[in-house]
């Protein structure tokens, strides 16, 4: 799942119903997870796939909604993938798409160690105002090797965003080894984060 708006119950800061709404309307589509269009979808899924080396590395889909990564990431095996959701409506609709994947309620806020993979991805996770810099530091405590997360730099006027220097600062502050993507969608950029030197 991705942005949300303001008001009603919290998600971090955010309010489920809004996505309850949209996938009630849109069923397994993009809209559901408050995308624009198909297409800005599947490019940012296909960017964030890119930090991952090897078929077989093991995947954590964190805000994993429809399970939609899977439709544009890397080939992977069903016990090398968990995606997880704050949202349950979101979780059940992702395993009916997906069935014998992994899927699970989850929280960032609250993570869990045996969430660990050797790559963490999320899309949309700061489309919204979050607790950035502990959602930041959450994710990349969960990778292994790396992990892939994307912003908005231009938004809309209640939407998220942030310039790509300051996450890079704060990217910097967790490892040296990052690279800064912002030449697939003019709105967009993506931070991939990894343990050791590629």
């Amino acid at each position: 799942m991705v942005g949300g708006r303001w008001g009603g119950e919290s998600l971090m800061g955010q309010d489920v119903n809004y996505y309850k709404d949209l996938l009630a309307k849109h069923g397994s589509t993009h809209a559901a997870v408050d995308c624009g269009s198909q297409y800005t979808h599947q490019r940012r899924l296909q960017v964030l796939a890119e930090v991952i080396h090897n078929h077989t590395d093991s995947i954590l889909d964190v805000g994993c909604g429809l399970g939609h990564f899977l439709d544009y990431g890397p080939a992977c095996r069903k016990e090398d993938y968990l995606g997880i959701d704050i949202l349950p409506e979101m979780v059940e609709a992702a395993l009916l798409r997906r069935p014998g994947w992994r899927f699970e309620e989850g929280d960032i806020h609250h993570p869990n160690p045996l969430w660990a993979a050797d790559y963490v991805v999320a899309s949309g996770l700061f489309q919204f105002p979050p607790v950035f810099a502990e959602t930041f530091r959450n994710l990349f405590m969960l990778c292994k090797k790396g992990m892939a997360v994307n912003f908005l730099r231009i938004g809309s006027a209640n939407e998220y965003v942030l310039r790509p220097e300051q996450v890079a600062y704060a990217a910097f502050e967790l490892t040296p080894y990052v690279i800064l993507r912002a030449d697939y969608l003019p709105n967009d950029f993506t931070l991939y984060l990894y343990r050791e030197k590629q």
